[in-house]
């Protein structure tokens, strides 16, 4: 068992830190700069303008959105894994893996993620610093789901599927 305030559980890692693959960073940081793009572009008058503000406008907040989702990672350590997320980072020992599941995200994206039975959040946002925990988290299923295809689609073959596979976990 990790202690829920252990501030440092890189016990031995079996890897780097394996950040959210280029594609998926792209696809889910483009969307909402779009959107706010197109709406400058049709609200600013001369239309010339518009076009010009809305690219601008929607060029800067992809930009930072996709720097934050570039953070978030994922690491196998020898105890578990240590998933880093936008404001805080989960500590799952490899006990706590139940299952793997396959679903659609947003009914769209194929993924696959290890359902837990427990983890630990940590108050650290993807920086390294010390954040709060973001109070929607209490009871919220993202605290007991890591969507491991989303950082590495050939997990399996990896040290996450070694050891899932070590210890007896259909994957």
């Amino acid at each position: 068992m990790i202690p829920a305030d252990d501030p440092l559980w890189y016990p031995s890692a079996l890897g780097p830190p394996i950040p959210i693959r280029w594609p998926i960073a792209l696809a889910t940081s483009a969307v909402a700069p779009i959107l706010f793009g197109a709406l400058v572009a049709v609200f600013i008058r001369p239309v010339s303008d518009g076009i010009a503000l809305g690219i601008v406008a929607a060029a800067v907040i992809f930009a930072v959105a996709l720097a934050r989702v570039r953070r978030r990672s994922l690491t196998p350590t020898s105890a578990g894994l240590v998933v880093q997320r936008d404001k805080y980072q989960l500590q799952v020992p490899w006990e706590a893996v139940a299952t793997v599941h396959r679903r659609r995200l947003n009914g769209v994206l194929p993924v696959e993620e290890l359902v837990l039975s427990e983890s630990y959040p940590i108050a650290r946002n993807s920086r390294g610093r010390s954040s709060r925990l973001p109070a929607e988290l209490v009871g919220h299923p993202a605290a007991l789901r890591v969507q491991v295809s989303v950082y590495d689609n050939n997990w399996r073959a990896g040290p996450i599927g070694d050891e899932l596979r070590r210890r007896g976990l259909p994957i």
